[in-house]
């Protein structure tokens, strides 16, 4: 459940090695409570794991996934 410090605009990390390929993750903050993480992921098949409301689902990447959360 990352969180973006307050005063933050964002983070980024770029070409991590996740199984075998290379990920990027992006945090923007886009309102004083809201944060847009994008995901982005060198292949197919890979899916993110995201916790909203106490509630876990597996989102597919498809190569780019934008999530909106509130931080």
């Amino acid at each position: 459940a990352p969180h973006t410090p307050i005063g933050w605009d964002g983070w980024r990390m770029s070409r991590m090695l996740i199984g075998g390929t290379e990920a990027d993750v992006i945090s923007e903050r886009i309102s004083p409570s809201s944060v847009r993480y994008t995901i982005t992921v060198g292949e197919p098949g890979w899916q993110a794991q995201v916790m909203t409301d106490g509630e876990v689902s597996l989102l597919p990447i498809d190569g780019k996934l934008e999530i909106v959360m509130g931080d």
